[in-house]
């Protein structure tokens, strides 16, 4: 049996919305990386996802706070053991941003929902070909968005200390584990960890190596040794000539969103105890 309803997905707006989608994550947002493309993606998803699954789902509103709900999900740290299970198991990188600014897209939703109420009358059992081909693309559109983050290997010497206000506890308790490898006692005791910060405008991670230690008893210094290892989703050529005094700024500037005031998501300081994981990879092998 035919379903009318999937001819909601040659209507204009939702070819437009899956254009958008397909040359922004494939194409835009590599080539001209900034506020616009990194949005323009969640506008045009959040507006034809939920189109999209109402082809086959009565329940239209619930569908849109599901949506909502899941997107919002996505967008928090919270969400991240979920994502590293499923990357686990699948073998899949899996790409996705955290800024809670992304969470303005879903403004679109209602847009989405008063879009497919006004389609629901206009529907009418057609040829099948031609929509079940959209959907097909749209499909492909949904899982295979963003490319997963592209890895360069810098191993460049930095070698400066930080000096922070506070103890060894303190900054354990603020920073974020990485990966499911911790052990609070020995990173008490131990000093040798990976540190991982962003350089928000090329979206990258940068992994470095640094010893961290109490120095008296209110005050942290931080060694932060060498940068190794950069990931980004864009383009790999500029993040090449930053200087180790570059990296050092981008660590400051981190630690003080971060630790001194409330960091946007873009923002952030991640660990792991370099023995643990070490360890723990070898393991893995």
């Amino acid at each position: 049996m035919r379903n009318p309803k999937l001819n909601v997905v040659v209507s204009i707006p939702f070819l437009i919305g899956l254009v958008t989608l397909l040359l922004n994550d494939h194409y835009l947002k590599y080539q001209y990386p900034g506020l616009i493309t990194g949005k323009l993606s969640d506008f045009a998803g959040l507006f034809i996802f939920p189109l999209f699954i109402s082809v086959f789902v009565n329940r239209y509103i619930l569908v849109y706070y599901a949506t909502a709900a899941f997107f919002i999900f996505w967008k928090f740290e919270l969400s991240q053991p979920l994502i590293d299970v499923v990357a686990d198991i699948t073998r899949m990188p899996i790409g996705r941003t955290v800024d809670v600014s992304d969470l303005l897209a879903l403004t679109i939703l209602p847009v989405s929902y008063k879009f497919l109420q006004d389609q629901i009358g206009k529907l009418k059992a057609n040829t099948i070909t031609a929509p079940a081909i959209i959907a097909c693309i749209s499909v492909f559109a949904f899982v295979a968005t963003s490319k997963g983050r592209e890895t360069i290997t810098r191993n460049l010497r930095v070698d400066k200390v930080y000096k922070l206000p506070f103890s060894k506890e303190a900054f354990f308790k603020k920073a974020v584990n990485k990966h499911k490898y911790d052990d609070s006692l020995s990173n008490v005791s131990d000093s040798l960890f990976y540190l991982y910060f962003s350089i928000p405008e090329h979206d990258a991670e940068v992994a470095t190596v640094a010893t961290i230690k109490q120095g008296t008893k209110q005050s942290l210094l931080i060694h932060l040794r060498t940068v190794t290892t950069i990931a980004t989703r864009h383009n790999t050529e500029p993040l090449t000539r930053i200087t180790a005094k570059d990296f050092g700024g981008y660590f400051e500037q981190n630690l003080r969103k971060v630790f001194y005031s409330n960091a946007p998501y873009m923002y952030f300081i991640r660990f792991d105890n370099k023995n643990i994981l070490d360890a723990a990879q070898e393991n893995d092998k």
